[in-house]
């Protein structure tokens, strides 16, 4: 699977795709070795999301959380998950 982007959205992405089965790589493509969003943002309940990892739902649970904070969490539950690869590009 390629995702185009590393962000939150890519980052949730691949851990649903892997938590739902999928066992092929995942290839994550972005663009910032650094994140350069810094707002906040309001979470859907977790009862809209239906989360299969505890961490995803205690944050899910904040209701509001700054972006680059969900991104740094995603991003540390996918860098435990097998063959996916992040490739930064220009």
């Amino acid at each position: 699977a390629i995702i185009v982007g590393a962000g939150p959205v890519g980052c949730y992405l691949a851990i649903q795709l892997r938590m739902n089965g999928f066992q092929g790589k995942i290839i994550m493509y972005e663009r910032y070795l650094q994140d350069k969003r810094n707002y906040k943002i309001v979470l859907p309940k977790v009862s809209d999301i239906n989360p299969k990892n505890k961490i995803i739902e205690d944050l899910f649970n904040r209701k509001t959380c700054l972006i680059n904070e969900v991104e740094g969490i995603l991003m540390k539950i996918v860098k435990t998950l097998s063959d996916i690869e992040i490739r930064y590009i220009k």
